[in-house]
């Protein structure tokens, strides 16, 4: 929190100012001898340069500032780094300085050579970076032998170049700030998506022939909407939630993911179950209402159980376990790292595994109903049915096509995020493209149709007429209009 400044901040400010001065006008990068322990001719400096100090070809920490300097640090103004410069520390006498080296968290040797040289990150943020605090367990930090540093409360690692030590207080950390590039890349993809699907909902919600398989595309469509919906507003949302609507968002968005994983799975299930024999190509409508309505108690009943299950974990687990969702902790959403991975990320992989399962067995079977209906006359109606299960075999089979690439690249970058904290900004232009794509995908091989442009342009050419007969001729009851 900014407050009134004090003269301690009032002090840094001025340093800073002097900093931005010298930074101008004082000592050359050329005069600075960063390796050199011994006393120098200046008092401060800032230089992006970074120096190898003694290190060789091998692994070498950062040392934010050379021996007999530090890097001056105050809340004030912004509650983080502003401006890079080391200042000189008075009470240096030459002592050597070591720190700690980890394999994960087995200690391996101390190291005493580093490479010399302030953080660059983040240079036009007001926040570039901050003092780490290793007496607050959940700030504990190892340097790990790879070069990398390892947060263990969240078990997170961060790489090389987004840290640096310094002797400030025997051993001081300084860590870059990760700027949430999810807010402009991942989300935009599906603010893209959001209409497309909103569109494919609705036309289907309007065309007359709603069978089993265009109802569960329906309810696939709009729970990816919800989630899509609900995961862009906590997201971007300039307010903050009071706690229980925080938490209501996060399980929300948690139901409708799984939910249009589920109704996925549904649609899988029940072309394997075609093909299969098991309900034979046609069906009665009384039995194939019956079986949506199984199928709904099972993708609506899944993830209410799940959640139930994350809601009573989350409220009376051990907070400090890998296996705590840690819910509305620090946002609307699952905690990064275990929890996305425990609760989002494998139960999907899951679900996806089992239905490539499906379609594989699917196909294997479609193969052998192909040879059983070549001999079967053109008007045979088994041979009618089957020709088209296939084509709708084949339309699923785009569309898990499309959601594997598109949860791939999510959990690509998803991972990548989580263990070193710093993504290639290539993978987030592919997530974000795929996931602006994934909505258009959805509506292009749905909705551009000729059977449902010609079933919507037969409901709404049907409205058209009821209104027009309805001043005075009687027009016929729904269920004697025959559509096909």
């Amino acid at each position: 929190m900014v407050g009134k400044p004090n003269k301690a901040s009032e002090a840094l400010l001025l340093e800073i100012l002097l900093a931005l001065i010298f930074k101008h006008f004082g000592k050359t990068e050329r005069a600075l001898n960063l390796c050199s322990k011994n006393t120098t001719t200046y008092d401060m400096y800032t230089t992006p340069n970074l120096t190898k100090c003694g290190c060789g070809a091998g692994i070498c920490v950062r040392k934010c500032c050379q021996h007999g300097f530090y890097h001056p640090y105050d809340e004030f103004p912004t509650g983080g780094i502003t401006e890079a410069f080391c200042q000189r520390n008075n009470s240096y006498s030459g002592h050597a300085f070591s720190i700690p080296i980890f394999n994960f968290t087995d200690l391996v040797y101390y190291a005493d050579t580093f490479s010399i040289g302030m953080l660059t990150c983040n240079e036009n943020e007001p926040q570039r970076y901050f003092k780490m605090n290793n007496s607050n367990p959940e700030e504990t930090y190892l340097i790990q032998s790879n070069g990398s540093l390892y947060f263990l409360s969240r078990n997170l690692f961060y790489a090389p170049d987004r840290f640096c030590v310094d002797e400030q207080d025997g051993m001081s950390v300084y860590l870059c700030y990760t700027i949430d590039a999810t807010n402009f890349y991942n989300l935009s993809g599906m603010i893209i998506s959001m209409p497309f699907l909103l569109l494919t909902f609705l036309v289907y919600l309007i065309i007359p022939e709603k069978n089993l398989h265009r109802k569960a595309l329906m309810f696939y469509v709009i729970c990816l909407l919800l989630a899509y919906v609900l995961l862009v507003t906590s997201n971007l949302s300039k307010y903050s939630f009071p706690d229980v609507t925080c938490h209501l968002i996060g399980y929300f968005i948690m139901f409708f993911f799984l939910g249009s994983f589920l109704w996925m799975n549904v649609m899988c299930i029940d072309m394997w179950l075609t093909f299969s024999g098991a309900r034979g190509y046609g069906g009665t409508r009384s039995t194939e209402q019956k079986r949506f309505l199984f199928y709904c108690l099972y993708a609506v009943g899944v993830p209410a159980m799940f959640i139930l299950f994350v809601f009573l974990l989350n409220t009376y687990g051990d907070e400090e376990s890998i296996f705590h969702p840690k819910l509305g902790r620090n946002k609307c959403f699952l905690e990064d790292g275990y929890p996305q991975l425990f609760y989002l990320y494998l139960p999907m992989a899951t679900l996806i595994g089992m239905n490539i399962i499906l379609f594989i067995l699917t196909a294997i079977k479609i193969q052998r109903v192909k040879m059983e209906t070549a001999m079967l006359k053109q008007t045979d109606s088994r041979k009618h049915n089957y020709e088209g299960d296939k084509q709708q075999f084949n339309l699923y089979l785009k569309l898990l096509f499309a959601m594997g690439v598109n949860w791939t690249t999510e959990v690509i970058s998803w991972a990548a995020l989580w263990k070193m904290q710093s993504v290639p900004s290539w993978i987030w232009y592919l997530t974000d493209l795929i996931n602006a794509l994934y909505g258009i995908f959805i509506f292009f091989i749905f909705v551009f149709k000729k059977k449902i442009w010609q079933s919507l342009k037969k409901r709404l050419l049907w409205k058209s007429s009821n209104c027009t007969l309805s001043s005075g001729v009687s027009t016929p009851h729904v269920s004697d209009i025959k559509l096909t």
